[in-house]
């Protein structure tokens, strides 16, 4: 099944960008789009991966809605397998014209090599980004109107669950960007409880007004495995701190 999706995706790729819900009608991709959330739901912000000692794992960046130059990596390189693992490191939409096209291919693939396919987050899988860099425009050109927001909403979903870094072997730390500041894990329900909501409402004040100039420490495996994945748009306040700064955190 995987292989008929994958191929009409490439078949629809050399056609005109109005002709492609011809090949892939929404309702069909939404329904692709909404398994893989259900699916990435599940799983941890942090990826603890490990695999036999004869499996090669295969990590691939950026790749930015060039679809063929994807196919013809894996045509080279050979299809996730027992021995064979893919690790996409984000930034799969933007600046490329068959964003759509790749996406929706590397979740099918998710789908159907759960334990063989990871797809990590990067800073271009959002709102902001995909609204400025070409990836909401090339929806509108494929589906436009209705439609075309529909999906977009779906792909949004998509975006808000994805992990957002996956540790090889306990050895080998893979993320978008870069390192992540520290944040201290939340009080137990408890002590919570204990204040009721008026310490809850001052513990969020608190958060909102961090001090700008207090020193920043660097975050460690702890801090990752309990942060949050940042929602649609981390903007670095509150729970998405330590989402905005693996997504942004460029060396």
């Amino acid at each position: 099944a995987t292989q008929s999706f994958s191929q009409r995706l490439l078949h629809a790729s050399y056609h005109k960008a109005a002709e492609f819900k011809r090949h892939v009608p929404s309702t069909e991709l939404i329904q692709l789009l909404d398994k893989a959330t259900a699916m990435l739901k599940q799983e941890p912000t942090l990826l603890e991966l490990t695999m036999e000692a004869d499996c090669r794992v295969l990590m691939v960046g950026d790749t930015h809605g060039q679809l063929h130059d994807v196919v013809h990596m894996m045509e080279l390189m050979g299809p996730p397998s027992q021995n064979q693992m893919y690790i996409f490191n984000g930034d799969f939409v933007d600046r490329g014209a068959w964003g759509v096209e790749l996406l929706a291919l590397l979740l099918s693939l998710k789908l159907e090599h759960r334990a063989r396919v990871h797809l990590l987050r990067g800073n271009h899988e959002g709102s902001t980004c995909t609204r400025f860099y070409g990836f909401k425009g090339e929806l509108d050109a494929k589906y436009g109107g209705p439609e075309s927001r529909a999906v977009y909403a779906a792909y949004k979903r998509v975006f808000a669950v994805l992990p957002l870094a996956a540790l090889v072997h306990g050895k080998t730390l893979i993320l978008h960007g870069g390192l992540f500041r520290y944040v201290a894990p939340p009080e137990p329900k408890e002590q919570q409880q204990g204040r009721g909501k008026a310490g809850s409402k001052a513990k969020r004040r608190r958060v909102a007004a961090a001090d700008p100039l207090a020193p920043l420490l660097i975050g460690n495996l702890s801090v990752l495995r309990g942060a949050s994945k940042g929602g649609v748009d981390p903007d670095g306040r509150g729970s998405s701190a330590v989402a905005a700064d693996v997504l942004w955190s460029d060396p």
